[in-house]
């Protein structure tokens, strides 16, 4: 099994220190003037949207995921961007995205396909439809 980097969610906990540290801004700002305190309090409000929104669609993602193929090892493989031998190449889709390139073989017992990653650098072969081995490019 391998994991492949990138594509990772941006954590919660830094947006609310982020939150954290712009509400006292504007406090100690609003005691000022009020001027660059509407301006803090929108940023805060927007942040506060982006955050909700960013919420909102990873369990929408989780939902789905859940609700597509009933099994919370495979949905939590998946939400890793992990890759397995056995894995659908419908879960691989979901797990890495589409690949950068395919090549597909007829063979005389199966059909072959190989998926492209370009980062990191791999390949996937699928022997029909399922995967079967995976490795660098070279």
């Amino acid at each position: 099994m391998v994991l492949r980097r990138g594509g990772r969610d941006l954590p919660l906990v830094s947006l609310a220190i982020l939150l954290a540290v712009v509400a006292l801004a504007a406090r100690k700002i609003a005691a000022a003037s009020i001027g660059p305190a509407v301006l803090l309090i929108g940023i805060l409000a927007a942040m506060v949207g982006i955050t909700y929104t960013y919420v909102q669609k990873k369990v929408r993602r989780v939902g789905s995921l859940r609700a597509k193929y009933g099994d919370e090892s495979v949905v939590q493989r998946i939400l890793r961007r992990q890759y397995w031998k056995g894995q659908t190449g419908e879960q691989l889709r979901d797990s890495l995205g589409p690949p950068d390139s395919v090549e597909e073989q007829m063979l005389i017992t199966r059909s072959r396909q190989v998926w492209q990653y370009g980062s990191p650098d791999v390949r996937i072969t699928l022997d029909d439809g399922v995967v079967v081995a995976w490795g660098n490019r070279g």
